[in-house]
């Protein structure tokens, strides 16, 4: 998936800085999202949950808090989508607080990865 979660990051870090360079409007940042990114969180997602160890495996913490990071994300770009699509400062609100979700959940797979 680190793959799959670096192009999504390459295609939003890109057209974030064509955003702000005002090379493109926000419903071209929004098809960027829709086409480049969506599809790979969503596919990640789709993966991590096909693959769930056992309720009782040691590697449950570790599986909960990756999936928790990847569902952060999908929802963070998911709500992206949507803010820029409707000029919707409430979606881009909750955009912003996924993303901010996510980095927690890093942080605690990072920790959960270290034990």
């Amino acid at each position: 998936m680190g793959d799959q979660e670096h192009a999504a990051v390459q295609v939003f870090n890109e057209s974030l800085k064509d955003s702000k360079a005002k090379t493109i409007d926000d419903k071209i940042f929004a098809e960027r999202l829709e086409k480049g990114v969506l599809p790979l969180w969503q596919s990640m997602a789709a993966t991590i949950e096909a693959d769930q160890p056992d309720p009782g495996s040691k590697l449950m913490s570790l599986w909960t808090a990756y999936r928790n990071f990847i569902e952060s994300r999908r929802d963070a770009f998911s709500a992206y989508d949507e803010a820029l699509r409707n000029h919707d400062s409430a979606k881009m609100q909750l955009a912003n607080a996924k993303f901010l979700e996510g980095k927690t959940y890093m942080q605690e797979l990072k920790a959960v990865s270290n034990r």
